[in-house]
């Protein structure tokens, strides 16, 4: 499936707006006790947020200038990742008009087969960011090679997924979305975000 969707890395203003955007929707700088609990956020919310959060990383300006690619890996024969990997698709194409600047966004899905055949098929479909749906938390180290050999930006819904390696997590504590970044994961596939949003995250380093 390729869906098409907008954001804009490169204005100061849609910066801003992105900012003002991640606090609305209920956004608040991280204290000590905030890792005591972490449930799933709801898939529309993780998009919203997902796109506002990439207007920030500074190495997607020369990564989008033809449009970037999103892939959603999924674990064959897991129904809670085959729910979380429908959930996206629908919130991407329900959102997909939400933007701040037009920009290409195209999205494939892919079932997990093995480590090499996943390099092979992000090499082949110049994948720019990968979503890790649950399930596949023993293929972690694997995955989280290849996106850093890649520079590929590593997303999930999982905080116990960014724990073991994925750069950026989408979730929620008690009433609020949160987000967790494994700084390390982040800096070494190659992207970065400023200090201010980082402030807004759970860091982990």
């Amino acid at each position: 499936m390729t869906t098409p969707l907008s954001f804009c890395p490169h204005r100061r203003t849609a910066r801003a707006v992105a900012l003002s955007v991640l606090v609305a929707l209920g956004l608040v700088a991280t204290t000590s006790t905030a890792l005591e609990q972490w449930d799933q956020l709801d898939e529309a919310r993780q998009v919203r947020i997902l796109f506002r959060l990439l207007s920030y990383d500074r190495a997607l300006p020369e990564a989008a200038k033809d449009g970037l690619h999103l892939t959603v890996l999924s674990a064959p024969n897991h129904a809670p990742a085959r729910a979380n990997t429908e959930a996206l698709q629908r919130a991407i194409e329900r959102y997909r008009h939400d933007s701040l600047d037009p920009l290409p966004v195209t999205t494939t899905e892919v079932a997990f087969e093995s480590l090499k055949s996943l390099e092979r098929t992000l090499r082949e479909s110049h994948t720019d960011l990968l979503y890790v749906t649950p399930g596949l938390g023993s293929k972690l180290p694997g995955i989280g090679a290849i996106t850093r050999k890649l520079g590929i930006l590593s997303i999930t819904g999982s905080r116990r997924f960014v724990e073991h390696g994925l750069a950026v997590g989408l979730g929620r504590q008690g009433d609020r979305p949160r987000i967790c970044v494994n700084l390390t994961a982040l800096r070494s596939e190659g992207h970065d975000l400023p200090a201010k949003v980082l402030r807004l995250c759970q860091v982990y380093r």
